[in-house]
């Protein structure tokens, strides 16, 4: 059965509930309980978990009957149908230290941070932000800039004033760079921004993106990508090229296709990607001369660009570059993850009154 992962605050809060039960680290919201294997005093246990979290009561045949984190999450929703979607979840809410905000991918999904989150400490608050549209009934936004002032605008409601920590996974670290420039701007405190593995957008190799998606081209593209030639096909048909255009093309072409061409959480959220490819291709950033901590993945791929600093140094003076174990899809997750929260710790650490 294809994986389904959570897509609002319900469904996650059901899969922490899930993942306390059946200690399995990658549970769909289509997991039946008989594919779980569960007992009935797990689902018994689990019945009084959504009591006390959701304050309603399904007793273990109503949870039996249901089955999956989808159906329970629809029974839920009857009760709160009349609370609008919310791009700010709050992944750990305890905690004396600043909180830290931190920004989905291309994907908009913010699943991707809790293991991060978790690597960060319990003394650490840390809230993900999710795209708009996710809920199925919102549009998902088109800009960089709305989604800056999007998101802020929720912030506020938890942490009316700065300093603030900005941070973002890839796509979402322009989205982050965007909300330090915009709180900036209106005389308040960024104390730190975190890219993960983001890259400058300006600093690329620009793409025809109707060429990426011309089917026949892509089909080739594919063709070589699976026989690992592209990059020397590319050097024999440009031979007029230098070949750090055509690495830079490799690069560029390899993170639009993605590692499978169109995975399977790229399918779900289609309309999540095309809407945040369209802020990506359309964004500029301008300088910032906040401070600005860029963790990069140390495995970059094959034929990327031979900037270290990922074309941030031009724009940001206060620019502190540490590699990462880990490649950009795994640098979030289990073993590589303990090493980014240890960078992003030591440096938070470093923030006055911070503690």
């Amino acid at each position: 059965m294809t994986y389904i992962p959570p897509r609002d605050e319900i469904e996650l809060d059901l899969l922490d509930i899930w993942q306390q039960q059946f200690k399995q680290p990658k549970i769909g919201m289509l997991d039946t309980f008989d594919d779980l294997q569960a007992k009935d005093n797990q689902i018994e246990i689990i019945s009084q978990a959504i009591s006390q979290k959701f304050q309603r009561t399904l007793d273990k045949n109503t949870l039996k009957s249901a089955s999956t984190i989808d159906a329970i999450a629809d029974i839920l929703r009857e009760d709160v149908k009349e609370v609008s979607f919310s791009c700010l979840v709050a992944m750990r809410e305890t905690g004396t230290k600043l909180p830290f905000f931190c920004v989905h991918g291309a994907g908009g999904n913010i699943m991707i941070f809790q293991d991060l989150c978790k690597n960060l400490g319990d003394d650490q608050p840390f809230y993900g932000l999710q795209a708009q549209g996710l809920d199925g009934e919102s549009d998902p936004l088109t800009s960089i800039k709305a989604m800056a002032a999007q998101y802020l605008s929720e912030i506020r409601q938890i942490q009316p004033q700065g300093p603030y920590i900005f941070g973002g996974m890839c796509l979402g670290g322009l989205i982050a760079y965007e909300m330090a420039q915009q709180t900036q701007a209106s005389g308040d405190d960024v104390a730190l921004v975190v890219l993960l593995d983001a890259r400058n957008p300006s600093s690329m190799l620009a793409m025809d993106e109707n060429d990426l998606t011309n089917n026949s081209i892509l089909n080739k593209v594919k063709s070589k990508l699976k026989q690992g030639d592209l990059l020397n096909t590319l050097k024999r048909k440009t031979g007029r090229f230098a070949t750090k255009v055509v690495k830079n093309t490799t690069w560029a072409i390899k993170e639009k296709v993605g590692n499978q061409f169109i995975g399977q959480e790229k399918r779900f959220y289609k309309h999540i990607w095309d809407a945040n490819a369209i802020a990506r291709k359309a964004y500029i950033p301008k300088p910032y001369t906040g401070d600005i901590l860029a963790l990069l993945a140390a495995e970059a791929p094959d034929g990327s660009p031979r900037d270290p600093k990922r074309g941030w140094a031009k724009l940001a003076p206060q620019l502190e570059v540490i590699k990462v174990p880990g490649r950009h899809d795994t640098v979030v997750r289990e073993p590589q993850v303990k090493g980014l929260a240890q960078s992003i710790n030591q440096r938070l650490a470093k923030i006055p009154n911070n503690n």
